[in-house]
Protein backbone atom coordinates (compact mmCIF):
# COMPACT_ATOMS: atom_id res chain seq x y z
CA UNK A 1 0.00 0.00 0.00
CA UNK A 2 1.12 3.03 -0.85
CA UNK A 3 2.21 4.93 2.39
CA UNK A 4 0.97 8.76 1.13
CA UNK A 5 -2.72 6.91 1.35
CA UNK A 6 -3.72 5.87 4.47
CA UNK A 7 -7.47 4.85 3.97
CA UNK A 8 -6.53 1.82 1.27
CA UNK A 9 -9.52 3.46 -0.64
CA UNK A 10 -8.06 3.94 -4.11
CA UNK A 11 -8.73 2.27 -7.65
CA UNK A 12 -6.34 2.65 -10.60
CA UNK A 13 -4.18 5.45 -8.33
CA UNK A 14 -7.39 7.43 -8.08
CA UNK A 15 -9.61 7.92 -4.69
CA UNK A 16 -13.05 5.87 -4.86
CA UNK A 17 -16.21 7.89 -5.06
CA UNK A 18 -16.81 7.01 -1.53
CA UNK A 19 -13.71 8.21 -0.27
CA UNK A 20 -14.26 11.53 -2.62
CA UNK A 21 -17.71 11.81 -0.76
CA UNK A 22 -16.60 12.11 2.46
CA UNK A 23 -13.42 13.84 1.97
CA UNK A 24 -15.83 16.80 0.03
CA UNK A 25 -18.39 16.27 3.75
CA UNK A 26 -15.65 16.68 5.64
CA UNK A 27 -14.39 19.84 3.86
CA UNK A 28 -18.48 21.52 3.35
CA UNK A 29 -18.75 21.27 7.07
CA UNK A 30 -15.21 22.00 8.69
CA UNK A 31 -13.62 24.42 6.19
CA UNK A 32 -14.78 27.79 7.69
CA UNK A 33 -12.91 29.45 4.56
CA UNK A 34 -14.50 27.35 1.71
CA UNK A 35 -16.83 29.54 0.23
CA UNK A 36 -20.23 27.45 0.96
CA UNK A 37 -18.95 27.19 4.18
CA UNK A 38 -22.39 29.03 5.49
CA UNK A 39 -24.75 26.29 3.75
CA UNK A 40 -23.22 23.71 6.03
CA UNK A 41 -20.89 24.12 8.94
CA UNK A 42 -21.67 27.80 8.99
CA UNK A 43 -25.52 26.84 9.88
CA UNK A 44 -25.05 24.23 12.44
CA UNK A 45 -24.75 21.23 10.24
CA UNK A 46 -22.54 18.47 12.19
CA UNK A 47 -21.52 15.00 11.25
CA UNK A 48 -21.79 12.16 13.18
CA UNK A 49 -18.63 11.59 15.56
CA UNK A 50 -17.12 8.41 14.25
CA UNK A 51 -16.99 9.36 10.52
CA UNK A 52 -15.06 12.20 11.39
CA UNK A 53 -12.73 9.97 12.72
CA UNK A 54 -12.72 7.03 10.45
CA UNK A 55 -13.10 6.43 6.53
CA UNK A 56 -13.79 3.04 7.20
CA UNK A 57 -16.84 3.56 9.72
CA UNK A 58 -18.54 5.90 6.99
CA UNK A 59 -18.04 2.97 4.02
CA UNK A 60 -19.46 0.74 6.82
CA UNK A 61 -22.01 2.34 7.28
CA UNK A 62 -22.87 3.77 3.99
CA UNK A 63 -21.91 1.11 2.12
CA UNK A 64 -20.96 1.28 -1.42
CA UNK A 65 -21.67 4.13 -3.85
CA UNK A 66 -23.66 3.23 -6.80
CA UNK A 67 -22.58 4.44 -10.48
CA UNK A 68 -24.50 7.82 -10.61
CA UNK A 69 -25.16 8.97 -7.76
CA UNK A 70 -23.72 11.12 -4.73
CA UNK A 71 -23.88 11.76 -1.30
CA UNK A 72 -27.26 13.29 0.12
CA UNK A 73 -29.03 14.12 3.80
CA UNK A 74 -32.19 13.34 3.22
CA UNK A 75 -33.51 16.04 6.51
CA UNK A 76 -30.87 19.20 4.67
CA UNK A 77 -31.17 20.24 8.53
CA UNK A 78 -29.81 17.59 10.20
CA UNK A 79 -26.67 16.14 10.45
CA UNK A 80 -24.43 13.62 8.09
CA UNK A 81 -24.99 10.38 10.24
CA UNK A 82 -26.40 7.37 9.51
CA UNK A 83 -30.22 7.49 9.01
CA UNK A 84 -29.79 11.04 7.91
CA UNK A 85 -27.65 10.10 4.40
CA UNK A 86 -28.01 8.05 1.42
CA UNK A 87 -26.81 7.83 -1.78
CA UNK A 88 -28.91 9.67 -4.10
CA UNK A 89 -28.95 10.92 -7.98
CA UNK A 90 -28.55 14.81 -8.81
CA UNK A 91 -31.84 14.83 -9.94
CA UNK A 92 -33.29 13.49 -6.25
CA UNK A 93 -30.95 16.18 -4.77
CA UNK A 94 -32.59 18.70 -6.90
CA UNK A 95 -35.83 17.88 -5.06
CA UNK A 96 -34.36 17.80 -1.93
CA UNK A 97 -33.64 21.37 -0.81
CA UNK A 98 -33.88 23.73 0.92
CA UNK A 99 -35.24 26.63 -2.00
CA UNK A 100 -38.36 24.11 -2.69
CA UNK A 101 -41.81 24.83 -1.19
CA UNK A 102 -43.40 21.54 -0.10
CA UNK A 103 -46.75 21.40 -0.82
CA UNK A 104 -49.51 18.89 0.16
CA UNK A 105 -52.18 17.68 -2.42
CA UNK A 106 -54.55 14.89 -2.32
CA UNK A 107 -52.67 14.01 0.74
CA UNK A 108 -49.24 13.60 -1.02
CA UNK A 109 -46.38 16.34 -0.13
CA UNK A 110 -43.55 16.94 -2.97
CA UNK A 111 -41.92 20.10 -4.02
CA UNK A 112 -43.30 22.75 -6.01
CA UNK A 113 -41.06 21.92 -9.29
CA UNK A 114 -42.27 18.01 -8.97
CA UNK A 115 -45.73 18.74 -8.78
CA UNK A 116 -45.50 20.96 -11.70
CA UNK A 117 -44.20 18.28 -13.12
CA UNK A 118 -46.96 15.62 -12.42
CA UNK A 119 -49.18 17.86 -13.08
CA UNK A 120 -47.89 19.02 -16.64
CA UNK A 121 -47.64 22.85 -15.53
CA UNK A 122 -44.73 25.05 -16.39
CA UNK A 123 -42.93 25.45 -12.76
CA UNK A 124 -42.81 29.10 -13.42
CA UNK A 125 -46.50 29.48 -13.65
CA UNK A 126 -46.80 27.63 -10.77
CA UNK A 127 -44.89 29.65 -8.56
CA UNK A 128 -46.64 32.74 -9.71
CA UNK A 129 -49.79 31.29 -8.72
CA UNK A 130 -49.26 30.44 -5.55
CA UNK A 131 -47.22 34.07 -4.84
CA UNK A 132 -50.33 35.88 -6.06
CA UNK A 133 -52.38 33.75 -3.14
CA UNK A 134 -54.34 30.89 -4.86
CA UNK A 135 -54.76 27.72 -3.12
CA UNK A 136 -53.18 24.96 -3.70
CA UNK A 137 -55.63 22.89 -5.15
CA UNK A 138 -56.51 25.45 -7.61
CA UNK A 139 -52.98 26.37 -8.72
CA UNK A 140 -51.93 22.74 -8.90
CA UNK A 141 -55.63 21.74 -10.99
CA UNK A 142 -56.33 24.49 -13.42
CA UNK A 143 -54.83 24.98 -16.59
CA UNK A 144 -53.32 28.04 -17.56
CA UNK A 145 -55.71 29.79 -19.41
CA UNK A 146 -58.59 29.43 -17.13
CA UNK A 147 -57.05 31.73 -14.64
CA UNK A 148 -59.27 34.66 -15.32
CA UNK A 149 -61.51 32.19 -14.99
CA UNK A 150 -60.89 31.29 -11.32
CA UNK A 151 -60.59 34.87 -10.55
CA UNK A 152 -64.06 35.21 -11.78
CA UNK A 153 -65.31 32.38 -9.99
CA UNK A 154 -63.75 33.47 -6.78
CA UNK A 155 -65.21 36.78 -7.02
CA UNK A 156 -61.63 38.58 -5.89
CA UNK A 157 -58.88 40.49 -7.86
CA UNK A 158 -55.89 38.23 -7.84
CA UNK A 159 -54.71 40.62 -4.79
CA UNK A 160 -57.96 39.59 -3.13
CA UNK A 161 -59.68 42.26 -3.24
CA UNK A 162 -63.95 41.96 -4.08
CA UNK A 163 -64.81 42.44 -7.41
CA UNK A 164 -67.31 45.31 -7.58
CA UNK A 165 -69.23 47.13 -10.22
CA UNK A 166 -66.99 50.45 -8.68
CA UNK A 167 -63.43 48.39 -8.91
CA UNK A 168 -64.32 46.39 -12.38
CA UNK A 169 -64.06 47.67 -15.71
CA UNK A 170 -65.70 45.33 -18.64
Amino acid sequence: MNPAVKHGHTRGGKQTREYRAWASMKTRVGNASRPTFHNYGGRGIVIHEPWIESFETFLLDMGPCPPGLTLERINNDGPYAPGNCCWASRAEQALNTRGNRPLTFQGLTLPAIEWARRVGLNYYSLRDRLARGWPVEAALSLPVRSAWLWRWKVRQCVHGHPYTEENTRI
